[in-house]
């Protein structure tokens, strides 16, 4: 019974401290929720409201602040009564130890509460934009107005600088001002939006006008100015240009002036209507085009000036390539009575003969035309050029074909003695050869020797003719030389193989009796060397017995053979 009645006082006690716990928090809640409402309660918009009603909004204005006094106004009666109607509610419940619905309209409160902040905050920022933008429009008309004033009197100050685009430019101006007087209008109505999109509206045509006079005065300027003066220009050094005789052909240089000045008015026509863009390139256009004028001017004054100073060297390098050219003439007649000239030097010649004729001829009437008054300067300079070009090119082949016929009586006396020469060679081959006493020489060798001395023989028959071919007979003189130097190391193999070949049979004499080998081999080659003079054989056979009976033996006696033969020649 004890238990039972401790444990009756132990709940009742754990109710009570709960009881305790769950109405203090929930008081605690409703406090900070009291004061959040007094916060908000205390931040009235009447003072905002009373200076937008003094204002006196009309149209978009008025409209947006009459939705946001209405917000305002349903928030401070409605909204907020049932904020307190809600925490009188959950006061109540928790003082009744109804702690769930008091808890429940608590979260509601503070629902409601977040939301009521967060609305109140939203109209006073639009309370703030709808008196910022009357303030701003303030600032913006007198920013606007400086502008303005500003333009128009650069306008009005220096009209003469924008031409016939003076009344589209004034129009725009007007346009503004018209601008500007609604704006007014919507400001005394206190319709501040509407006049903020007018202002907007100023702002941006204030800077179209503006871009357009400063796009204006270059192009205006460089229509009346610049380019007036350069074809005024252009007309006064034609007209001289054509008192002096100039000829233009296929350019009408008055009638292009002319095409120009009409371009220039249409492109002020298409100025004064703002098209800026399309008189920019058309700017453009007449540039290039007085360039093309002054180009053309100028060609044929510096032609001029080219022809005057070509003229008189021109005429002396065309008589002083007659005179050469007749000289090659007359030397190259000569020399084909002793020559065969083998590279139509004679043709070339009087093919060049023909061209300096023609070049001359045109040349004179080039000069008749300056006599008459009828030079094209530019293309007689172009002339010029040209007959200078060839004459270079003439004069060039003419040297050439100069210095070939100077070498040819040159290249007669080198052939004469590289003649001479070669005799002497082969009188020093015969000797050589003569001198060892050999059994006979092979037919191979002989045959080429043969060669060679008819070889000689018909340069000395080529060399003695009326008129002789020197190409010819020099192509001869490179194989001729090739061909002794090959019988030159003919020779000496062929004397080199029968002197160690003779060693070498006496060499094996002394085996002979003793080696049956060395015996039938000295027998192949006295037959080789003794009959049929083939010295390199018989070496060849004898060798390779010695070196089989005696090895080294060939080599020591090959080594003193040619040992011998160097000191000699030293």
């Amino acid at each position: 019974m004890l238990y039972f009645l401790v444990g009756i006082v132990v709940l009742a006690f754990a109710i009570y401290i709960y009881i305790l716990i769950a109405m203090n928090s929930n008081r605690k809640r409703i406090r900070i929720l009291e004061a959040r409402q007094l916060e908000l309660a205390n931040h009235p918009q009447d003072d905002k409201i009373q200076k937008i009603d003094a204002l006196g909004l009309s149209g978009g204005s008025l409209n947006s602040y009459q939705k946001w006094a209405q917000a305002y106004q349903t928030l401070t009666t409605k909204t907020f009564d049932q904020i307190n109607d809600d925490l009188g509610a959950a006061q109540d419940h928790n003082s009744l130890l109804r702690f769930y619905q008091s808890k429940r309209d608590i979260t509601k409160v503070e629902s409601a509460l977040g939301n009521a902040e967060k609305q109140m905050a939203d109209v006073s920022e639009a309370f703030d934009k709808i008196l910022e933008k009357a303030k701003e429009n303030e600032r913006q008309v007198a920013e606007l107005r400086t502008q303005y004033d500003a333009l128009r009197k650069q306008l009005l100050t220096q009209s003469f600088a924008f031409g016939e685009a003076l009344p589209a430019l004034e129009n725009q101006l007007t346009a503004i001002e018209s601008a500007f007087d609604k704006a007014e209008q919507q400001k005394n109505s206190s319709d501040f939006l509407e006049e903020q999109t007018t202002l907007a509206s100023v702002a941006k045509q204030l800077k179209d006008l503006e871009a357009n006079m400063i796009s204006i005065r270059p192009l205006y300027a460089q229509i009346v100015n610049s380019f007036t003066s350069q074809l005024d220009e252009q007309q006064k050094g034609f007209d001289i240009l054509r008192k002096q005789q100039y000829q233009f052909p296929g350019f009408d240089v008055p009638g292009e002036i002319a095409k120009l000045r009409r371009f220039q008015m249409q492109t002020l026509q298409i100025l004064a209507q703002l098209a800026i863009p399309t008189a920019k390139k058309r700017n453009e256009d007449q540039s290039k085009a007085i360039d093309r004028i002054y180009d053309v001017m100028q060609t044929e004054i510096d032609s001029h000036q080219f022809v005057e100073a070509e003229q008189d060297r021109l005429s002396q390098f065309m008589g002083h390539a007659a005179h050469q050219n007749n000289n090659l003439l007359d030397e190259l007649d000569h020399l084909d009575q002793s020559y065969i000239l083998n590279h139509d030097e004679m043709k070339t010649a009087a093919g060049y003969k023909q061209t300096i004729g023609e070049l001359q001829g045109a040349f004179d009437q080039d000069i008749q035309a300056i006599t008459e008054k009828r030079a094209v300067y530019s293309i007689i300079a172009d002339n010029f050029k040209r007959y200078r070009n060839e004459l270079k090119k003439i004069e060039t082949v003419q040297i050439q074909i100069h210095n070939k016929l100077a070498d040819l009586y040159k290249g007669e006396q080198m052939a004469l003695e590289s003649l001479k020469e070669f005799e002497v060679a082969m009188r020093n081959i015969k000797r050589r050869v003569t001198q060892f006493n050999l059994p006979g020489l092979p037919k191979k060798y002989l045959d080429f020797y043969y060669v060679v001395t008819d070889e000689i023989k018909q340069l000395h028959t080529d060399l003695d003719q009326v008129k002789i071919d020197l190409d010819a007979i020099t192509k001869q003189l490179i194989l001729t030389s090739d061909d002794i130097d090959k019988l030159k190391q003919q020779t000496e193999d062929l004397i080199d193989a029968a002197s160690i070949g003779q060693q070498l049979l006496q060499y094996a004499n002394k085996y002979r009796n003793e080696n049956t080998d060395v015996a039938n081999a000295v027998s192949d080659a006295t037959r080789l060397f003794n009959i049929d003079y083939d010295y390199p054989a018989a070496l060849d056979k004898v060798s390779s017995v010695i070196e089989n009976v005696e090895p080294g033996a060939y080599k020591q006696i090959e080594d003193s053979y040619y040992k011998h033969k160097t000191d000699a020649l030293i």
